[in-house]
């Protein structure tokens, strides 16, 4: 069985699926910029480190590989698509502010998010964002991150020690129906290494359509759609997508199914994360 992007799926023709863009063309897919993996698994079968996974947590499978021209293709644009199912990749910081931010990196970590989003450097931050062809209609809160190394996926659950898998951001609380107009995230690789973002590269809706169409019920509830999703479709691929430091991802986090990844990284990763509005200018920059 073709188990590639372009393997057709019911009601895969009615459903626009979640792609790729970078203003700045030598942003997109350079060698080693996107791999896919064969699909998709339990967690618990194949990644045991600490934090351990929660018992249906499901995650890619470790055999990433090279996208095919085909599959390229599907993935990626050469217009700026809608923010509700756009993944983007801009360079947002060169080695000087690299250092910049972190050297004072101990500021924001005392921070809680308000007062990290007051700190002098998101403006500098915001004003970086504009100027790489985005647009920040809002931004209700930033936090720097710490990656831990060698994790296939790296969320936990909230007051748990333990990891989810991929899955939706459920800040918004928004129903379904109503998630094209959900916030985002932009998140910025502060170094000092590579850090990936995956994701499944269907909206919700799209899947709950795809689903319905395969005569697979499930109630409309984003969750329940994920899991469903990858249950009825386990080969379905799942994206990475590198970032080199300096480099950021604007991505829909409570549309699409995402996580970190930091499985093939072996320092401490930092990474400054905006969740608001943002957008792609029409145009690119």
């Amino acid at each position: 069985m073709d188990a590639g992007l372009s393997r057709r799926l019911p009601g895969g023709d009615a459903v626009s699926p979640v792609v790729l863009y970078s203003p700045r063309r030598s942003l997109r897919d350079p060698e080693d910029r996107v791999r896919l993996s064969g699909g998709t698994c339990r967690a618990e079968t194949i990644d045991t480190r600490a934090p351990f996974y929660l018992g249906d947590a499901r995650a890619p499978l470790p055999d990433w590989r090279p996208a095919t021209p085909q599959e390229r293709s599907i993935l990626w644009t050469e217009s700026a698509p809608p923010a509700h199912r756009g993944v983007g990749i801009v360079r947002l910081l060169g080695p000087q502010l690299i250092r910049l931010f972190a050297a004072r990196r101990d500021i924001f970590e005392r921070a809680d998010d308000g007062d990290t989003l007051k700190h002098p450097l998101i403006g500098l931050l915001l004003d970086l964002v504009r100027n790489a062809g985005l647009i920040a209609k809002h931004v209700y809160s930033a936090r720097i991150g710490r990656d831990q190394p060698g994790l296939l996926t790296m969320t936990r659950a909230v007051d748990q020690d333990a990891r989810i898998g991929l899955h939706f951001d459920r800040w918004d609380k928004l129903a379904v129906d109503e998630l094209e107009s959900s916030s985002n995230r932009v998140s910025i690789n502060l170094g000092p290494s590579d850090r990936y973002f995956i994701f499944l590269n269907q909206t919700a809706c799209g899947m709950a359509t795809i689903l319905r169409t395969a005569e697979i019920q499930v109630v409309r509830d984003v969750r329940a759609i994920g899991a469903a999703f990858m249950q009825a479709f386990p080969q379905y691929p799942i994206v990475r997508l590198r970032l080199r430091p300096g480099d950021a991802y604007i991505a829909p986090t409570e549309n699409i199914l995402h996580d970190g990844s930091s499985a093939d990284v072996v320092e401490t990763n930092h990474y400054l994360s905006l969740r608001g509005r943002f957008d792609f200018c029409a145009s690119g920059a």
